[in-house]
């Protein structure tokens, strides 16, 4: 018993929230990105989703949509310590292919994640809309 405490005590002071939340936070994005293409597939229409350093959300034309699933408007803010690092919006079209909101993309998008001192690129590819995510 005595072990276990001196072990927790030497573990707990290393935890680092910020890397924690950012293995969560890909991972939804992830989730969300294939969640959104299959959206778009069967609303048979595009869906644009949106970047700010710390929010993404889903919109069509009349804004925000509210996502079927739970029934609450299609908006994420990122946890705490977890950001952004560079963004760019982009359109899934109703085959749920990724692209510039014109025309479809030969090259992947790439959102890159921050937190504490790692990052994490999630990644949809053109054509195909694979999501990946990757350590940065």
């Amino acid at each position: 018993m005595m072990l276990l405490g001196i072990i927790s005590i030497s573990v707990i002071p290393n935890w680092d929230n910020a890397q924690a939340n950012l293995n969560h936070q890909a991972a939804l994005l992830s989730r969300n990105l294939s969640h959104t293409q299959v959206l778009a597939m069967n609303r048979g229409s595009a869906l644009t989703v949106n970047f700010s350093s710390k929010v993404y959300s889903v919109s069509d034309a009349g804004g925000i949509i509210t996502d079927p699933a739970t029934g609450n408007l299609f908006s994420v803010t990122l946890e705490e310590g977890v950001a952004f690092s560079s963004w760019s919006d982009f359109t899934i079209d109703m085959l749920g292919r990724p692209n510039s909101g014109v025309v479809l993309s030969v090259s992947p998008f790439t959102q890159t994640l921050l937190g504490g001192a790692r990052s994490k690129l999630v990644t949809i590819s053109p054509i195909s809309g694979l999501v990946t995510v990757t350590e940065g």
